[in-house]
């Protein structure tokens, strides 16, 4: 039995088990809307992450910035007589500076990356999940669903009203009723 905790109310497994598999075979995704699919969640990623736009044009501007200030620093050195020690300190601190930016623009560029590599997996788990679910046994099924589901909610009768979907779940199911993130 499922339990509502605090109450006395109980709800047979097997039922609830059957009804949520159906509910995994309503997000699976035909592979003839795959690009679609992607080109969404591309665009989508795009649209949430200006900010990482922005990061990245200002570390950029940084970087600029640091290339100018590395040549007017050989300059004060070859034309100017800046003593040799005075220049390794000022290039080892401009060095420092373009290893940190280099890390920053790798992350801001990784994560992009992720978040799409993030619904390549999803939609690969989906479809392995639709032709393996029912085979599995009862523990790996909910172990399945834990990675999935964020919560289930139940009629007082014992039917699955909703499923809330974890992401990047929750994104397809969202697709799949039609309404696209950009919508809502």
């Amino acid at each position: 039995y499922y339990c509502v905790p605090s109450s006395a109310t109980n709800f047979l497994c097997h039922l609830i088990d059957a009804q949520i598999f159906e509910h995994v075979q309503t997000i699976q995704v035909s592979p003839e809307l795959l690009p679609k699919l992607r080109t969404l969640y591309v665009s989508d990623v795009a649209r949430y992450t200006k900010d990482m736009g922005r990061e990245r044009r200002a570390l950029e501007t940084r970087q600029r910035k640091l290339d100018e200030k590395e040549l007017n620093l050989w300059r004060a050195f070859t034309d100017h007589g800046m003593r040799p020690q005075i220049y390794e300190q000022l290039t080892k601190e401009c060095q420092q500076e373009r290893e940190k930016l280099g890390m920053l623009l790798q992350r801001v560029t990784a994560e992009q990356a992720d978040s799409i590599a993030n619904l390549d997996a999803a939609l690969q788990v989906l479809t392995e999940i639709g032709e393996h679910y029912v085979k599995c046994a009862p523990e790996q099924q909910r172990a399945i669903l834990l990675q999935m589901v964020e919560r289930v909610i139940l009629t007082a009768e014992g039917q699955v009203r909703q499923i809330e979907w974890k992401p990047p779940f929750c994104y397809i199911q969202r697709l799949k009723d039609g309404k696209n993130s950009g919508q809502e």
